[in-house]
């Protein structure tokens, strides 16, 4: 007999004797030595498998939430300051070349949110941002993106452009 149909007659054999021992048809005491080693390595297979599947399926929630922020990749979206003049109330700002969804931008002046204005600007052009109050001389501007995950979370990064007004 080859050794492939050996080792699956074997193994239709103890599957066979697991059937026969879970309906109670067997007598412990009549069951070779060999084979309670077989069952038993079977069952802690069988119950470490179910323990990773409800380990996984508790945990896979989790898992994808925490890597949708990872893969968020603020420094694609790359947006500069061209324009911020004193005396004037508004800003001008161009999106240079980079990936990302751009849903929002904040304008901050001396490190405080002045505006939050929702854009989506596409590469290489630039708008017009309307401010509350005019720009003073010295003031430091900053523009903050905020970008879309792909489930469509807004997801706010850091400063990515700084300009001194004149």
């Amino acid at each position: 007999m080859p050794l492939v149909d050996r080792r699956r007659h074997k193994i239709v054999r103890i599957f066979v004797s697991l059937t026969i021992l879970m309906k109670g048809g067997y007598n412990m005491k009549a069951i070779k030595k060999g084979q309670v080693g077989v069952i038993t390595t079977v069952v802690l297979l069988v119950v470490a498998l179910v323990a990773v599947s409800i380990f996984w399926l508790t945990t896979r929630g989790l898992l994808n939430k925490q890597t949708e922020q990872l893969t968020i990749d603020c420094t694609t979206v790359n947006l500069k300051i061209i324009r911020a003049v004193t005396g004037e109330d508004n800003l001008t700002i161009k999106r240079e070349v980079g990936d990302g969804g751009l849903s929002s931008v904040k304008v901050l002046i001396d490190g405080e949110i002045v505006k939050e204005a929702d854009i989506s600007l596409a590469v290489l052009n630039s708008t017009v941002i309307e401010l509350d109050n005019s720009l003073a001389t010295g003031e430091k501007v900053e523009i903050a993106s905020v970008v879309k995950t792909t489930a469509g979370k807004s997801v706010p990064c850091g400063v990515v452009d700084a300009f001194t007004v004149e």
